[in-house]
């Protein structure tokens, strides 16, 4: 071994000995705050290298027996005996008959970065998710204007948000896009699981997002695109509202109430359109636009997502220096595995070892 490659690897132990020593005695970060840098990225399906200047998620959907966990499962994926069309069966008593798991895979994973300037929330989603179950577009419209749906039953995400101090503190703002980057679309609920149609030129609401019947205004502020193992959905969301001048700046808190990913197979099934009761609908069967072969996993986590200008790359405490104590912080959100995740050392889109290796040298470096 070279004497310079020594004295790194000398100085890199070095390092991580310290780093290990004090990390028994730093503070504890706050796992539930994200950290939001402000830069106005290219909307494009692509994650910009700047949201990796803010801190993300990592939403991690593990297999759980229990329906209540997820919002449900239908189709070849639910929880409850179904029959041959997929729709979930009851016993004499009314009660759906539980079967005691799910035929899911518990294959999809996703990470949501952002980003904010003065008008816009920025939201890049990326998913793990090797089949591909999107309904055609014929029938996605049918299911926004006839089935007047308020997401996509197909792969899809959504993410629901509010404010502190905005006129009510139980108004939320749901905010759903599609696999493809056809549409995205949005509700609003002025209590829990209470849900109305978004039409900011009416409504007092965050985002100048619209609902379903008015998905075309919307256009423009979604792009998609597909990867080697999933897809990436990328989003605008132009601030509104009359308290926009006081809450959209530095300091100030937005919450994420929850995270969904619906994920529906390759050649999923469609199910029968049960709003439309009379008469026929333009497919097969009285089939809609809505697919019955659909579960909806859930971040049920509400997260806290602070406004910053001043967030410096692999500054991890916030302290507004890059050093040990950094690297520090770094080890505690590694070891804790939590869900929040502190910036990405090296670009690649995960947060794990080959991070700390990465900001060792760079320290060691003085870079």
């Amino acid at each position: 071994m070279s004497v310079k490659k020594f004295t790194s690897a000398l100085t890199s132990a070095v390092l991580l000995a310290s780093s290990l020593l004090f990390a028994v005695f730093a503070e504890e970060p706050d796992y539930n705050t994200v950290y939001i840098n402000k830069h106005t990225p290219v909307l494009d399906g692509i994650i910009d290298p700047e949201y990796y200047s803010s801190f993300h998620i990592e939403h991690v959907f593990p297999p759980y027996n229990d329906p209540e966990m997820y919002i449900h499962g239908n189709g070849i994926y639910s929880y409850y005996e179904t029959d041959e069309n997929g729709v979930a069966i009851r016993d004499e008593n009314g009660e759906f008959i539980y079967r005691g798991d799910t035929s899911y895979g518990w294959d999809v994973k996703a990470s949501s970065y952002y980003l904010w300037d003065d008008d816009n929330l920025y939201v890049a989603v990326k998913v793990t998710d090797d089949d591909y179950g999107c309904a055609d577009y014929e029938r996605m419209i049918y299911s926004i204007y006839d089935q007047q749906a308020a997401f996509f039953y197909e792969d899809s995400v959504w993410l629901k948000f509010k404010f502190d101090n905005w006129n009510s503190s139980e108004k939320q703002q749901t905010i759903a896009a599609e696999r493809p980057g056809r549409a995205m679309i949005s509700s609003f609920s002025a209590l829990p699981y209470f849900v109305e149609t978004c039409d900011p030129e009416a409504e007092d609401i965050f985002f100048d997002i619209y609902s379903g019947l008015a998905f075309e205004h919307n256009e423009g502020n979604i792009a998609a695109s597909e990867t080697s193992d999933g897809y990436i959905i990328e989003l605008r969301l132009p601030l509104k509202g009359t308290l926009k001048t006081e809450l959209w700046k530095a300091g100030k808190i937005l919450h994420m109430e929850y995270f969904c990913v619906n994920d529906s197979p390759e050649n999923a099934r469609y199910c029968e359109d049960f709003i439309n009761d009379y008469g026929s609908t333009p497919f097969p069967n009285r089939e809609g636009g809505c697919f019955i072969d659909l579960i909806i996993l859930t971040d049920k986590n509400s997260y806290q997502m602070v406004l910053s200008d001043s967030i410096l790359q692999n500054d991890v405490n916030l302290d507004g220096e890059i050093n040990s104590k950094d690297l520090v912080r770094l080890m505690k959100y590694i070891a804790n595995n939590s869900f929040v995740k502190p910036q990405d050392i090296n670009g690649d889109g995960k947060l794990n070892s080959k991070d700390l290796v990465s900001f060792m040298k760079q320290i060691a470096a003085g870079t």
